[in-house]
C-alpha cells in the first residue's frame, strides 16, 4: 500500500513500470446531448441534431467502431470517428527537448471523437441515447460495469 505521504516523499512510485496502467476496457461517453439539455422545437428548429462524444481503448489499440442507439440497444447506428492524433502522424518534430515520432498508425494513445447526426423528430421520440465502442481487437464496451 502506497500512502499519499509515501508518494509525496519518494517520486519513484510515479516512475515504476509495475504500477503503470496500460490496458483499459473499451469505453465511451456522450457529451451532446448534455445532461438536462433542452432543444427548442418548432418551425425554426434544425432538422438534425449532432450527437457527439469520445471513446478510448487501452493498450495502444485504436477504437474502430462507435455506435449509437435510441431504443435501449435494440438497434444501433454507426457514428463517424475523428482521430486527432493522426494530425501529428504526418510530421516528426522536436517538442520540449524531446522527439515526437508518431509515424506508425499501429499504436493509439489518445481519445477519439465521434459524432452522428440524428433527425430531431427521431430524437424527440427516444427515451434515451446510448453509445458503445469497439476497438481493433474486437473488444466491445460492456453494457454494464
Amino acid at each position: 500500500m502506497v500512502t499519499p505521504e509515501m508518494s509525496k516523499l519518494d517520486d519513484k512510485w510515479w516512475n515504476d513500470e509495475r504500477y503503470a496502467i496500460y490496458d483499459l476496457s473499451v469505453n465511451s461517453a456522450i457529451v451532446y446531448p448534455a445532461n438536462n439539455e433542452t432543444l427548442a422545437l418548432g418551425e425554426s428548429s434544425p432538422p438534425f441534431y449532432k450527437t457527439r462524444g469520445y471513446a478510448y481503448s487501452g493498450g495502444m489499440r485504436r477504437v474502430t467502431r462507435v455506435e449509437v442507439s435510441l431504443d435501449k440497444g435494440n438497434t444501433w447506428e454507426l457514428a463517424d470517428i475523428n482521430y486527432p492524433e493522426d494530425l501529428y502522424r504526418e510530421t516528426e518534430r522536436k517538442l520540449y527537448g524531446g522527439r515526437i515520432d508518431m509515424a506508425s498508425k499501429d499504436a493509439c494513445y489518445c481519445w477519439c471523437f465521434w459524432e452522428l447526426s440524428i433527425a430531431v423528430e427521431r430524437l424527440v421520440k427516444a427515451e434515451d441515447v446510448v453509445v458503445r465502442a469497439m476497438d481493433e481487437s474486437m473488444s466491445i464496451q460492456p453494457r454494464d460495469m
